[in-house]
């Protein structure tokens, strides 16, 4: 038989003007849902519009200054949160989760050694969230640390081991620091012990939803009218109604179009990033670079993986201090990072781009020959400073003897067309010194060749 949940309330004579009430729940087993629910009222979570009416507990869709708010009834939220049964250091997730409320609830519950997390496709929806639990917090001192918000869309294709589609752990691992250790603003979690969802869902969408779902965890949403509970059970599901919902009470969740979709996968790299610590500019600039390349490339799968994976050592590079105060463009750094890849994009490969990069303006002036040429020695000699300095000396004498030696570099306009006048150019010069590694043979063998 199904329990029975009511809601009743009463004014306080002593405060009519205000909206507190006192309140008599009838049905919820959990003293901790009860409390949640006596420490956060609705209408701290609500846009003041709605605050006249949010106690009444009823389901409420209105638009405000263009953002749609969608709010589950309390109803829902007080026998949806009865039937998890949270505790503390659950990890719990709630899909759409627009003003806030529930997600507070749940963090409330769970503590702080919990995750709360409510996830909703409007950024408008959750900065408003996170701006009440802000305010929230500052105004009662009820700290609600564990509570965290962000931009997806949790039916998205890519990435289904991921509701965040967080940068993968493998990455995160890798020998060298970020600023910080891990993103501040999203919990790296692949699973959860219990997920609410209040859209109405199809079959291929609880699949979705069972994917984020922690071994004996439970998923409560709504399918055909009725708020559901989805139990697991060793590897089978079971399903439990737990109420019938009026009707035009709750909307579809709607799957995201490929545009959205690679809307949603940027936002979640560019977010993931500026809580790691980096400068939104750096960020910014990163993905334009990578995505008009992709762009360009008709052929070229929009990949992910592969944009995290280059993001990541685009950051870490612009960022390093040893590199600050040179001011690179993205164009440089990535450039770098293409040319010193090797045999991987992480690890020793970052080394030799910091040392080149760190060293790249200083040998092309104090030498004077073409940044591209002095790339290849780079290359070549494997970034190795004192092979690099001994042969571009050598480099540079074969060229003034070449060019006669009492002309200055330092007075050479174009340095490749007053080398070509010679019979001999910069690649001449250095594809002789990497032949015979010595540079008085490289000078006859170039003297020769000029013959």
């Amino acid at each position: 038989m199904q329990r029975s949940l009511k809601i009743s309330y009463s004014s306080q004579q002593d405060k009519p003007n205000e909206y507190d009430k006192t309140s008599k729940w009838l049905g919820i087993r959990s003293d901790r849902v009860l409390n949640a629910l006596r420490m956060v009222p609705k209408s701290a979570f609500v846009p003041e519009e709605l605050i006249a009416s949010a106690n009444i507990g009823q389901h409420t869709s209105v638009d405000i200054n263009d953002v749609s708010f969608d709010l589950t009834s309390t109803l829902v939220i007080a026998r949806a949160l009865d039937e998890f049964s949270l505790k503390q250091g659950d990890r719990f997730m709630e899909i759409g989760s627009g003003c806030g409320f529930m997600t507070a609830l749940a963090g409330l519950i769970v503590g702080n050694a919990g995750t709360s997390c409510g996830i909703d496709i409007n950024i408008a929806a959750v900065q408003f969230a996170r701006n009440k639990v802000s305010e929230f917090t500052k105004q009662t001192g009820i700290p609600l640390e564990s509570v965290l918000f962000a931009k997806r869309n949790i039916f998205t294709t890519h990435n289904t081991r991921r509701p965040h589609n967080i940068i993968d752990d493998c990455i995160l691992n890798m020998a060298f620091t970020f600023p910080a250790t891990k993103p501040r603003g999203n919990p790296l979690l692949t699973e959860y012990n219990a997920i609410f969802c209040g859209l109405e869902v199809q079959s291929s969408q609880i699949d979705t939803l069972k994917r984020y779902t922690k071994k004996g965890g439970c998923i409560i949403t709504c399918v055909n009218g009725k708020l559901v509970k989805l139990s697991q059970k060793g590897t089978k599901w079971t399903q439990t109604v737990l109420m019938n919902l009026p009707p035009d009470s709750i909307s579809q969740a709607v799957l995201p179009t490929p545009l959205e979709e690679r809307a949603d996968k940027l936002d979640t790299i560019r977010e993931t990033l500026a809580d790691m610590g980096y400068s939104p500019e750096r960020i910014e600039s990163g993905l334009d670079h990578i995505v008009k390349n992709m762009d360009a490339e008709s052929d070229t799968e929009f990949n992910d993986s592969h944009i995290q994976a280059a993001m990541l050592n685009f950051c870490h590079v612009a960022h390093h201090p040893s590199l600050t105060p040179f001011n690179f463009s993205t164009e440089e750094i990535f450039d770098a990072i293409e040319s010193f890849k090797g045999t991987s994009s992480y690890g020793a490969g970052n080394i030799e781009i910091l040392i080149y990069l760190s060293n790249i303006r200083n040998f092309t002036h104090q030498f004077g020959f073409p940044t591209k040429k002095v790339k290849e020695v780079f290359q070549y000699l494997h970034c190795n400073l004192e092979s690099i300095q001994r042969f571009l000396a050598d480099a540079k004498y074969c060229r003034d003897r070449l060019m006669g030696a009492k002309k200055s570099p330092a007075k050479i306009d174009d340095l490749e067309t007053r080398v070509n006048e010679s019979h001999s150019s910069t690649r001449d010069i250095f594809h002789a010194l990497m032949t015979f590694n010595n540079a008085e043979t490289a000078l006859m063998q170039l003297m020769r060749d000029q013959q």
